[in-house]
């Protein structure tokens, strides 16, 4: 029996890596050093965009917890021999978590080492998550779950990405600049996008989607987050 073909369109690569909570990623070494991808998902565990991470080469970095900065260069220096490590890492918001990384070295013709690809799997402690909370809502940064008053709701990837954003925002934040920060600028739908999202959001969250108390509307200004709901 003939298989199917495993090719997949650029697009439907993009919607699988999009789904994935883990972090995946190449880093270019040579000629010059700067990602030359990394996985929407890495928003959500590290409040840092990927275009953040393709506008600074160094900020994976700087963002590393300081005692694991060694580890970092000695993974770049001889990555065969660290093909799986575990690294801290600082969150925009200044807390702490770990991944598990797998690293693969890529080589041109001559054995010189030119990229490395890896993927990042966020590390539970114990019984202790990566978690961010705003009021009620407690949200788990890497199962892609929210807890609403104790009870746990599955979240799509994209509905994660904005209740992260918001629960990383002191006051309300517009829809443009939601689509922007997660998506990209041109991404198509752009707000209308944001507005499907926040709407499927409330019907998940809220005991009257019609009169949000969580995931409120600042009027001609964007979406907040309800610090304080009860």
């Amino acid at each position: 029996m003939r298989s199917r073909s495993p090719n997949l369109t650029p697009a439907q690569l993009a919607g699988l890596l999009e789904r994935l909570p883990d972090i995946v990623w190449r880093y270019r070494v040579q000629p010059t050093p700067g990602f030359d991808y990394v996985s929407p998902s890495v928003f959500a565990l590290t409040g840092y965009t990927p275009e953040d991470h393709y506008a600074d080469p160094d900020l994976g970095r700087r963002i590393a917890h300081p005692d694991d900065a060694p580890l970092i260069e000695a993974t770049l220096a001889a990555p065969d021999a660290n093909a799986t490590v575990m690294i801290r890492w600082r969150h925009r918001s200044g807390a702490t978590f770990a991944t598990e990384q797998r690293i693969t070295a890529v080589r041109d013709a001559t054995g010189a080492v030119v990229a490395l690809e890896g993927v990042g799997r966020p590390v539970m402690d114990g019984e202790r998550r990566y978690q961010m909370q705003a009021g009620d809502l407690v949200i788990d940064l890497a199962t892609h779950r929210v807890l609403v008053d104790g009870r746990v709701v599955e979240l799509t990837p994209a509905e994660h990405r904005i209740l992260a954003q918001l629960a990383a925002t002191d006051g309300p934040v517009s829809a443009e600049a939601l689509a922007a920060r997660l998506w990209g600028a041109e991404h198509p739908g752009g707000t209308r996008v944001v507005q499907v999202h926040v709407s499927n959001l409330r019907r998940k969250l809220e005991p009257d989607p019609r009169f949000p108390r969580r995931l409120v509307t600042h009027r001609g200004v964007g979406y907040a987050l309800a610090r304080g709901a009860d």
